[in-house]
């Protein structure tokens, strides 16, 4: 299963320069938003804004290497449009796009609309740098990512919605938890080679720390496997999985494309190197005297802390995985 189509393959290019041939992106979406391709083929996103719009200064709009927004009033318009520059990103720019369109679908007077993009595209820039394309993630970084999606394919996927369940992971917007589920619980997942000590690292005092809401801490041990092996996959062959799933759901499969964009994941051969098969999984409740480090523990003048966490330690806690969601959760 490979992402959603690109939207700007079946688009004639406009023969006159200056202007586009447009194919509105969704007729249900409140705000004029269109797929168009400029003379030069390139792709963009047009946005149909009130013609007595004020414009940003040239200071103010975002720069994204390869990307280029511009502004223009027409037939009693102001239009944004957005533009990449080199067809060889596109997959990355359709989920940018698709990230701008989301963003504004909620916003209910047109004259805000632009704001909303204005932001998003800074919120990008600040991601990414001046590239469209994330740097390469490190062995520990792809195997912390491989555990997110393991978890969301093997224990989320089945018990939610599709939306629910995406939406449900939140580790891509830095949240301190890697999942807020539907049913009212944080998770945070780890995940191990199986041959380390058994340890995991807490990222900050926050990462265990969760006064809202049940919280608990889902640990993966990783074994090294052989490509193709039965129960084996690499971080790319997951990705693909889990697209497999959402393949139905339009809403589900965009918005996680922007989440693993926005989590440092672009699909490259790279990240199809090493497999790994999951060979044990141990899920603790992290509740009232379990072993952790919470902000109101820190001293004056300590701002942040890092630890390891011995698993060992943390037996008296464990609990099977499949009930996480039978806790009751308190409501107001």
């Amino acid at each position: 299963m490979n992402k959603p189509a690109s939207p700007w393959g079946n688009l004639r290019p406009s023969t006159e320069p200056g202007t586009s041939l447009a194919v509105r992106v969704d007729t249900e979406h409140p705000h004029d938003f269109f797929w168009a391709l400029s003379a030069q083929q390139h792709p963009q996103l047009l946005c149909r804004l009130p013609g007595c719009l004020p414009f940003p200064a040239a200071e103010n709009i975002p720069s994204l290497k390869l990307i280029q927004v511009h502004f223009q009033h027409l037939d009693a318009h102001s239009w944004c449009t957005v533009e990449l520059h080199d067809r060889a990103h596109e997959d990355n720019f359709h989920t940018l796009c698709i990230a701008l369109v989301e963003a504004s679908r909620k916003v209910i007077k047109s004259e805000a609309v632009l704001p909303v993009i204005l932001r998003h595209l800074n919120r990008w820039q600040k991601l990414l740098g001046r590239s469209l394309t994330p740097g390469f993630m490190t062995l520990h970084e792809q195997l912390g990512l491989f555990g997110e999606l393991y978890f969301l394919s093997a224990h989320v996927l089945s018990q939610f919605t599709l939306p629910e369940s995406v939406f449900g992971w939140v580790a891509p917007q830095e949240h301190p938890q890697d999942f807020m589920l539907a049913s009212g619980i944080a998770v945070e997942v780890k995940c191990r080679q199986a041959t380390a000590p058994e340890i995991v690292h807490i990222a900050s005092q926050h990462q265990l720390h969760q006064p809202d809401c049940p919280l608990f801490l889902v640990v993966f041990s990783a074994s090294q496997a052989e490509r193709g092996q039965r129960g084996a996959f690499s971080l790319h062959t997951l990705v693909q999985v889990v697209r497999q799933t959402l393949a139905d759901d339009e809403l589900a499969s965009e918005e996680f494309e922007v989440r693993l964009l926005q989590r440092g994941y672009v699909d490259t051969p790279a990240y199809d190197q090493h497999w790994w098969r999951i060979s044990g999984k141990r899920c603790f409740s992290v509740r009232e005297d379990f072993p952790r480090l919470e902000p109101a523990m820190l001293p004056t003048g300590i701002l942040e802390t890092r630890y390891s966490l011995s698993l060992s330690d943390c037996a008296p806690w464990a609990q099977d995985i499949s009930t996480m969601s039978d806790v009751e959760v308190a409501h107001e």
